[in-house]
C-alpha cells in the first residue's frame, strides 16, 4: 500500500474521532441538558467506544477488556453504573452518528 493511501485512511480515521468527540454528536445523544456534562470515569466519549466495540457475552468481561484495552484498569466501574450511564444516551443520537458516518464514509471514497 503507498503511503498517500495510508495517510488518507488515517485522516479518515482522526475525522471519525472528531465526529465522536463533538459537542454536536453530544448533543444529539443527550436526553437532559446536564447529561454528560460532569468529570466522571465514564465520559461521553468512553461510552460511545465502549457502546461501539463491545463484543463479549457479559458485561462484567466487557468493563474488563475495555478498561484493559484503554489501560485504564484501575478506573473500571461498575456494571450498576454502566447501566446508569447508558440510560444518559438517546436513540435518535445513533441515528445521526450513522448518518455522519455514512457521509464522511462516501466523501472519503470518492477521493480514493
Amino acid at each position: 500500500m503507498d503511503p498517500v493511501r495510508i495517510l488518507l485512511i488515517a485522516r479518515f480515521f482522526l475525522i471519525i474521532a472528531e465526529l465522536l468527540k463533538s459537542e454536536e454528536t453530544k448533543e444529539y445523544f443527550r436526553k437532559k441538558p446536564g447529561d454528560f456534562t460532569r468529570q466522571s470515569k465514564m465520559p461521553f466519549e468512553r461510552l460511545i467506544f465502549y457502546v461501539i466495540f463491545r463484543f463479549c457475552t457479559t458485561t462484567n468481561k466487557e468493563l474488563a477488556f475495555f478498561y484493559a484495552g484503554i489501560s485504564h484498569g484501575d478506573e473500571q466501574i461498575t456494571r450498576q453504573s454502566m447501566f446508569d450511564r447508558l440510560k444518559l444516551l438517546k436513540a435518535t443520537g445513533w441515528e445521526y452518528l450513522m448518518h455522519q458516518f455514512s457521509v464522511k464514509f462516501y466523501a472519503f471514497c470518492s477521493l480514493t
